[in-house]
């Protein structure tokens, strides 16, 4: 048998449109691959990744009902991932209403704290922008900070002194949970969605990027 025959009889069986977590995903064989297009009619936010994902776990669900061992198909996992699991195209879509509680849920971001060896951290801030990206099976969702009136074990100090904290910071091996608990409530909105984050298999993290009131990095 041809290896890809085990293929032909998963796209056969494929429902044509599938649909996945509210996406309309469109399935088409070609050379012995599946291309899938994905339509977007309730403008449902999405990661090309994540929904690739699901697609694997289509291929998982017909192997089990099969009895289909996948090291039987004279493919590697990552051969299947690649040919029967891919849209047409990668992206990243955030829709309008997400977009919002994001902006909602940041403009109420008014003040940091989190403490290190070297002290109790706090400052004021104002957040300038925010951006979200897929790395392998990571999820991260990233904040530029602007700082305002920083404290150290509740003294002020300067910026320079702050610059010098957020420096030491980057060494500190919380230095990962501290940034992913400042945007845990954005995070969440990602990770309780099955068309932006995949349960059990991807990983989360936040990324902070710190500045002063003048725009010059701090911490860096």
């Amino acid at each position: 048998m041809r290896k890809w025959r085990i293929f032909e009889l998963y796209y056969k069986n494929l429902k044509k449109p599938t649909i996945l977590n509210g996406l309309v995903l469109h399935p088409f064989l070609v050379d012995n691959k599946i291309v899938w297009e994905l339509e977007n009619p309730k403008d449902l936010s999405y990661s090309s990744y994540v929904v690739e994902g699901n697609l694997e776990d289509l291929v998982v669900d017909f192997f089990n009902m099969m009895g289909i061992d996948a090291n039987d198909t004279g493919f590697t996992w990552a051969e299947i991932s690649t040919r029967y699991c891919r849209l047409s195209k990668s992206d990243v879509y955030i829709n309008s209403d997400l977009t919002e509680k994001i902006r909602v849920s940041l403009e109420n971001l008014k003040s940091i704290n989190f403490e290190t060896y070297d002290g109790k951290f706090y400052a004021e801030c104002f957040v300038k922008d925010w951006n979200v990206e897929y790395i392998d099976e990571h999820l991260y969702f990233g904040i530029h900070l602007e700082l305002h009136n920083p404290k150290i074990d509740n003294v002020d100090v300067s910026y320079d002194e702050a610059d010098e904290y957020l420096k030491e910071l980057q060494y500190d091996d919380d230095y990962p949970e501290i940034e992913t608990n400042i945007v845990d409530e954005q995070l969440s909105f990602f990770t309780q969605d099955k068309n932006l984050f995949g349960d059990g298999y991807m990983i989360y993290n936040g990324s902070v990027y710190f500045y002063d009131a003048f725009g010059i990095r701090l911490g860096y």
